[in-house]
């Protein structure tokens, strides 16, 4: 059936209409003088106007059932409104189409045009899986009426995926050296201030800053807990670093040996990057020498 123009188009019919002049159009062209004067000349200058405007047109199928378990205002006019505020315009554009007063049914399938050659069909199928048996979803016939009952299976976090605002499994079991060697990594982004420069993949879409709380600040009674442990192990690195040979430096406190590692390797790296801030001071101190020696 042909319907208004809401989704691409198919047929184009250009019909050119000329609107009427107010005045006659000149027999003669103006000249210099009557074109520059300070009176303008009555009527259009030149051609006379011509408007084109173009009817476009399309043809779409439709296949209606007038009892279908399915209500249309109910349960899907909802799923295409979300989708056409967040997906492509040819969804804002399907949903325009169904809501034109169409003949009473369901339409369980729909075949629209989106590009000259090149048309979609959406179908509707397998309701409340009668047609063909879906995993975790049970049937249900009372009477004339069929529903369906969703298992909380279908609900599950799938394998690999993980809460974002749930506590890292790294702080209650340090078992693995590249957990403890990131999580040190973490720990001095943390007291640089930029542990919470990352976004997930909704905010990296939208271009939105998290607005949610770090994960590292789920649980701030561990947070203290592993810094003073940190804390405790570069002071004891630094004291046998500065005590004599004869003077013993002070046993750490009894730590796992993984973490003792990792608390090990975040000292060495303090102290490598202060020797290497030391070292860029006195170069920098030494270039201001010569310059002002040389003038």
């Amino acid at each position: 059936m042909p319907l208004q123009p809401l989704l691409a188009l198919t047929n184009s019919e250009p019909e050119e209409v000329e609107c009427p002049a107010p005045a006659p159009a000149p027999s003669r062209p103006l000249t210099a003088e009557e074109y520059f004067s300070e009176q303008p000349p009555e009527g259009d200058i030149g051609r006379p106007r011509h408007l084109a405007t173009k009817v476009q047109k399309f043809k779409a199928t439709l296949w209606l059932c007038e009892d279908y378990p399915l209500q249309l205002q109910e349960q899907i006019m909802p799923i295409l409104d979300l989708m056409a505020s967040m997906s492509s315009p040819h969804f804002a554009k399907l949903k325009d189409f169904i809501q034109m007063q169409l003949p009473a049914g369901f339409p369980v399938k729909i075949e629209i045009p989106l590009f000259h050659v090149l048309n979609a069909r959406i179908t509707f199928g397998n309701i409340f899986g009668t047609e063909t048996p879906v995993p975790h979803v049970q049937s249900i016939e009372e009477g004339d009426r069929i529903s369906a009952v969703i298992d909380d299976a279908c609900f599950a976090i799938p394998p690999g995926y993980k809460d974002a605002t749930a506590l890292d499994d790294r702080h209650c079991g340090l078992d693995d050296e590249e957990g403890l060697l990131q999580y040190a990594i973490q720990q001095s982004l943390m007291e640089s201030g930029t542990q919470d420069d990352q976004v997930d993949v909704w905010e990296a879409l939208r271009g939105a800053r998290p607005v949610t709380p770090s994960p590292r600040s789920a649980s701030p009674n561990l947070l203290n807990s592993e810094e003073r442990q940190l804390q405790r192990a570069i002071e004891a690195s630094l004291a046998s670093l500065s005590v004599g040979p004869q003077q013993a430096a002070p046993a750490p406190p009894p730590i796992e040996d993984d973490l003792q590692a990792a608390l090990a390797l975040s000292a060495q790296e303090h102290s490598r990057l202060e020797s290497e801030l030391m070292e860029e001071q006195r170069a920098l101190d030494e270039a201001i020498r010569l310059s002002l020696l040389d003038k």
